[in-house]
């Protein structure tokens, strides 16, 4: 289930790290995201220090080894999740969403919002897994106060 993860060398499938919530969680996200919507090609990795600004204008986007091919909703959630250093919090996801859903009039519909929230979930979890793997356990405990949150916004039972 877990995506192979070459940067670290470790299978996550193998591992079980006293941590169940995040096994357990991550196959119904998983579920939530097998969804029938058209890929658009876009970035997968918006983490702010990939992004360069100018006069609050986006001039940039680099780190493009990170191009995917999936439906709208799972780009812009998982930027929604990532691009405050790879833990935007609750609140700032929400607002994220929300702007980007008024600037380009998308995203309205419940299944596209829901689709949003667990791939932004899935590449917390992701992210969870494989630092708890390496040992380190700060972005665990910054997603476990939000998961149900962010579950719940998926349409996902916690």
């Amino acid at each position: 289930m877990w995506p192979p993860t070459p940067e670290i060398g470790i299978d996550l499938n193998d591992l079980a790290l006293g941590v169940p919530w995040i096994d357990e969680l991550a196959p119904r996200v998983a579920a939530r995201l097998d969804v029938n919507l058209p890929p658009v090609v876009g970035h997968g990795d918006w983490w702010s220090n990939n992004i360069r600004w100018r006069e609050g204008h986006v001039t940039a986007v680099d780190d493009w080894d990170s191009v995917v091919a999936l439906p709208e909703a799972a780009i812009v959630g998982v930027a929604a999740a990532l691009f405050n250093e790879g833990e935007s919090t609750l609140e700032q996801s929400v607002v994220f969403l929300d702007a980007y859903t008024r600037a380009t009039r998308r995203l309205e519909d419940t299944a596209s919002r829901q689709v949003a929230w667990a791939s932004g979930l899935w590449a917390r979890l992701v992210d969870a897994k494989k630092g708890m793997a390496l040992g380190l356990t700060a972005n665990a405990h910054a997603l476990r106060d939000q998961a149900s949150d962010r579950a719940w916004r998926a349409g996902v039972s916690t």
